[in-house]
């Protein structure tokens, strides 16, 4: 067979490049950089991500911005619950919700104003990101780390207590 790589497959495999053999292991998950500059690559790195879900997502975000449903949000499957939880938001985010709502309907958000951190829970698999959404890899490069089963379960329990004390 034959393997042709473009010049965006180059760049995307230069994006998800770890930081070396050490940096990656099937116990503690991945470790996924993505340099300055890199939002498309990010993003589609989400959306890839999204896509393969089977029945939920849940997204900590301390900032959102409208922009995350076209950017990514909506690369999730209808038939999955979808959980947004955020510490601040801006711009149109409001009433992109009640739009996002009306075809993605098992998708729920809250504010928990405490929020700082930014994670990614997507069916039994959770993500640490580095930056938000919003604005990942546009000035700065970005992180984003895998993690393994123990972590992730531990990830979804501290999501859901979150969840209770958001409003």
């Amino acid at each position: 067979g034959v393997f042709l790589v473009n010049d965006d497959g180059l760049q995307h495999l230069t994006d998800i490049s770890s930081l070396g053999k050490d940096a990656v292991s099937p116990t503690n998950g991945q470790l996924y950089i993505f340099e300055k500059k890199s939002t498309h690559s990010f993003d589609k790195f989400l959306r890839g991500i999204f896509a393969k879900t089977k029945t939920k997502v849940f997204v900590a975000d301390s900032w959102v911005y409208e922009t995350i449903f076209d950017n990514v949000l909506d690369s999730i499957p209808k038939i999955a619950d979808i959980k947004l939880i955020y510490g601040q938001k801006r711009g149109t985010f409001d009433s992109r919700v009640a739009r996002f709502k009306k075809e993605y309907s098992k998708f729920v958000s809250k504010k928990y104003s405490d929020l700082h951190d930014r994670f990614l829970i997507i069916d039994d698999t959770g993500y640490i990101l580095g930056p938000s959404i919003k604005d990942a890899a546009s000035n700065s490069p970005a992180l984003v780390v895998g993690l393994g089963k123990k972590d992730s379960v531990v990830l979804a329990k501290f999501f859901q207590g979150l969840w209770t004390k958001a409003k």
